[in-house]
């Protein structure tokens, strides 16, 4: 998956609950 914000957040296919 594509990390952002430092590898905080992946893609939202990814983690789809997780959005900072």
């Amino acid at each position: 998956p594509d990390l952002t914000v430092s590898g905080v957040r992946t893609t939202i296919v990814d983690l789809p609950i997780l959005r900072p």
